[in-house]
């Protein structure tokens, strides 16, 4: 018989003895056989594995793996073998997890409604409107159903709990149903209970409230409204419903009394000694429970109190159809809270685990293969979520390469990812920046971050190559580089309450600060490519060498962000959308500039559109500017605009420009005083630019309350045919303005113009030589009431008017609003500012004119 057959068949009889791996140690094996297979290590069909006597399995490998190297009766050494793709079995530790589902069944926002399992009898009467606070997405409006006052049924055996967030419209009560219901009364925010369990009510504000219940239930559970307490009479009425949740609580029960961490850190202990590829985990959910770090206990020694650790290239893979889940738990096997991780005192006391932490090496570089690490359609849940108010934890990373070390790839495939940690979730290490320029941070198109008070992604100078992943929920969206191999970022951030931020290149390539412009190196042309859509991402800020597409929904994309990028941006070249959905945005885009003198943000171009929703024009909602911007602006920044809907302010400033500002194409001044905002353009139409600024002239960064200010305009460099439009310049943050005057010098007419303080502009063209006035601006005008004494034939009176900008030797016209009876009405600047006002009388006789209001314009 051939050992092969012996093989297979004292597999069977282990099978059929329901022998494990282990039960070895009661096991006798004949002698000629040195490989054979068990059922598993807790029961039949669990953890099924094939073991091999060689010169690997000795008692030393025993002693230190007691859980996959086992010695037989015989007193022979057993080891687990890999699988075929190199992987161990966790299942053959004894990590056999579970099929329930912890995670709730949630619907949020309008588009999910119509496609929520449960949601068979909802009826949406409008496309949407916002939901309560600052929670991003729409709400949906529901009405009775004439049907089943049922709205939203999902069938459910078991302990449950079902919460919403809901605000009043026509019904007086909505209620939950499980088999009984419970009421709720927004206009009293209050609750009704009616058979069911528990129930709670809690203001949002703006008349939205989250509302909860809790029951056992056989049958339906749902959403519906009612005209009183257990009556649903109440067709047509309506509420605005947010989110729906049903969560198994039978199911956290069971995570609560799981614990798979010990079996799963001896496997990959177990898989570093025999050098196997990685873990195999063939269940859908785990758990593993934290151990808490002792107080005092130094953070950089602490790897046996993260969940897992990984000493080597090691790949982690599901083998279920759905993908695999690792929870994190208390130590007492509860779900994580946010005061589980609140600082207590010195710097890492309040360490708590963290999640999955790779060790590097230090010295030269061994190469990237030597500690890489991949999760293979494995999300690993830390247990909180951001509206936990989640606080930044340092320590609590979900996936952490060991600080400057030498580490290797970090690769997530399929549906992978990590949430519900309150640090980085992806936290990449180098041992130096050319250790870095080697590395990949690789993520696939299915993979998610989210639900923490840190950053989603935190990768330092490796490259990227992230394929549209979902980073969502966090304090910081991604803060890093896309590295020195160019690298590219596909990527969608929403509902980030701080900001994000990504550069080219790699840190310190060079020059040696931190955040400051990469140029090229040797070898290397570190421009990254991007391709982002941003949903209420705040202030996520580009630094240099980027290029590519954003699309910002209800945020604002800033470029030269100095608390940053402290030198500013260089060599952008960006499409940008930018689109108001749920409310007003400050600019399309907002270029942040340096002091005065400071050649900071250079070398950019930019096509802007800015856009809004029909949910946001029936709103009035709309992008504000199109640009916004303040301080020094360095050379080469052009800006081309497109759509602009909504009558889109062109161009803000938050203080003085100093000496440069961008290059704006494209707007055309359509003289609607409100889309002006008091702020100054220099803009053209039909695609031709001058800027003023740019082009040479020196401009003063202040001026003072009223008087004026001289302004040259460019002649060389310009092409004939060029228009300029100057509109609203001296208005921006000057109490009372000051006129801006271009002197007779610059005109093909040899007469100046000025164009006073307030919301006028002028159109002016080049005509190769000079510049000629296309069209005018308006007078300088001031007004104010007079009385004039009664003037005796022969004689004069006189008044002054403030006209803020006006100057000695300007022309002055005059008007009174009474009859002037003959009389002679004239006017002069008679100093800065002061326009004298002369009424002389040459008719023969006295004439008093009485009580009128005096009108001066001043044409400069």
């Amino acid at each position: 018989m051939s050992a092969d057959i012996v093989a297979r068949g004292l597999a069977l009889q282990a099978r059929t003895a329901t022998v494990t791996a282990n039960d070895l140690a009661a096991v006798r094996i004949a002698p000629t056989l040195n490989r054979i297979d068990t059922s598993g290590y807790t029961a039949i069909g669990a953890g099924s594995g094939t073991y091999v006597s060689d010169a690997l399995a000795d008692a030393a490998l025993a002693a230190a793996h007691p859980i996959f190297c086992k010695q037989s009766l015989d007193g022979r050494y057993w080891r687990l073998l890999p699988d075929d793709a190199g992987l161990i079995p966790v299942a053959c530790g004894g990590a056999v997890g579970f099929s329930g589902n912890p995670d709730p069944v949630l619907t949020t926002g309008h588009a999910s409604f119509e496609a929520s399992p449960w949601s068979n009898n909802l009826t949406c009467t409008s496309a949407g409107v916002p939901g309560p606070g600052a929670m991003g997405g729409d709400a949906t409006i529901v009405t009775a159903d004439v049907s089943n006052f049922a709205l939203a049924n999902q069938s459910f055996t078991g302990n449950c709990r079902i919460t919403a967030r809901v605000k009043a419209g026509t019904a007086e009560y909505f209620y939950l149903h499980a088999g009984p219901f419970c009421f709720f009364n927004l206009a009293t925010g209050t609750i009704a209970v009616d058979g069911i369990g528990t129930g709670a009510i809690v203001s949002l504000g703006g008349g939205w409230y989250e509302v909860s219940a809790t029951a056992t239930v056989a049958g339906n559970v749902g959403f519906g409204l009612s005209s009183a307490i257990s009556s649903f009479a109440d067709i047509g009425d309506t509420a605005t419903l947010f989110d729906f949740t049903i969560t198994d609580t039978d199911v956290e029960t069971t995570l609560a009394t799981t614990d798979d961490r010990a079996v799963i850190r001896a496997a990959e202990a177990y898989r570093h000694a025999v050098g196997a590829a990685g873990l195999r985990f063939d269940a859908r959910r785990y758990a593993a429970r934290r151990v808490t770090l002792p107080g005092g206990t130094d953070y950089a020694l602490a790897t046996n109190y993260v969940l897992f650790d990984v000493r080597s290239s090691s790949i982690w893979k599901s083998a279920h159809p759905e993908g695999t889940t690792i929870y994190r738990r208390k130590a007492n096997g509860q779900q994580c809270n946010a005061a589980d991780f609140e600082v207590t005192t010195g710097y890492g006391a309040n360490f708590r685990g963290a999640g999955i932490y790779i060790h590097g090496s230090l010295g030269s570089d061994p190469g990237a293969s030597a500690h890489s690490f991949t999760l293979d359609n494995i999300m690993l849940d830390g247990g909180l979520r951001a509206s936990m108010g989640l606080t930044f934890e340092i320590l609590d990373k979900a996936i952490w390469q060991q600080n400057d070390h030498h580490c290797g790839h970090l690769t997530f495939k399929g549906k992978a990812g990590a949430i519900g940690f309150c640090s980085e979730l992806v936290y990449t290490s180098a041992a130096s920046p050319a250790s870095a320029a080697k590395r990949y941070l690789t993520i696939g198109p299915d993979c998610v971050f989210g639900e923490t008070g840190g950053s989603c992604l935190n990768p330092q100078g490796i490259t990227l190559r992230v394929e549209r992943c979902l980073c969502y929920n966090a304090y910081i969206g991604i803060e890093g580089w896309t590295g020195a191999a160019g690298g590219y970022l596909n990527a969608v951030f929403q509902d980030i309450s701080f900001g994000s931020s990504i550069q080219g290149g790699v840190y310190s390539t060079p020059p040696a600060n931190y955040y400051a412009p990469n140029a090229p190196v040797a070898g290397t042309l570190p421009v990254g490519k991007i391709d982002i859509l941003l949903i209420r991402a705040q202030g996520f800020a580009i630094g240099s060498w980027i290029e590519g597409k954003i699309t910002a929904i209800d945020c604002t994309v800033n470029i030269g962000s100095g608390s940053t990028f402290v030198s500013g941006s260089d060599m952008l070249d960006l499409d940008i959308t930018t689109i108001a959905d749920q409310g007003n945005v400050l600019a399309g885009l907002v270029l942040l500039g340096g002091a005065s003198g400071a050649q900071t943000t250079r070398n950019c171009s930019i096509r802007l559109n800015c856009k809004r929703t029909a949910f946001a024009a029936a709103g009035g909602y709309k992008v504000s500017n199109a640009i916004y911007t303040y301080g020094s602006i360095g050379t080469n920044v052009r800006v081309e605009l497109g759509a602009l809907e909504g009558s889109v302010g062109p161009y803000s400033r938050a203080a003085a420009l100093y000496d440069n500002a961008p290059l704006v194409l494209g707007f055309e001044y359509d003289g609607n005083t409100a889309t002006a905002n008091g702020y100054y353009d220099i803009q053209t139409n039909h695609n031709a630019t001058i800027d003023l600024i740019n082009a040479g002239p020196v401009i003063a960064t202040s001026c003072t309350v009223g008087g004026s200010y001289n302004l040259n305009l460019p002649v060389t460099g310009i092409q004939a045919g060029h228009r300029l439009i100057i509109g609203d310049y001296t208005k921006n943050f000057v109490a009372g303005g000051a006129a801006l005057r271009i002197p007779a010098g610059n005109f093909r007419a040899g007469k100046g113009i000025m164009l006073p303080p307030g919301y006028g502009h002028t159109e002016l063209a080049f005509d190769g030589g000079l510049w000629t006035v296309i069209k005018p601006p308006p007078a300088l005008a001031a007004t104010a009431a007079w009385n004039p004494t009664s003037i005796a034939s022969g004689a004069q009176t006189s008044t002054t008017v403030a006209a803020i900008g006006a100057v000695v030797g300007d022309a002055v016209e005059a008007g009174f609003s009474n009859d002037l009876q003959g009389l002679v009405l004239t006017a002069y600047v008679s100093a800065a500012n002061t326009v004298t006002a002369v009424l002389a009388n040459l008719t023969g006789g006295a004439v008093d004119l009485g009580s009128g209001t005096l009108t001066v314009a001043v044409k400069g």
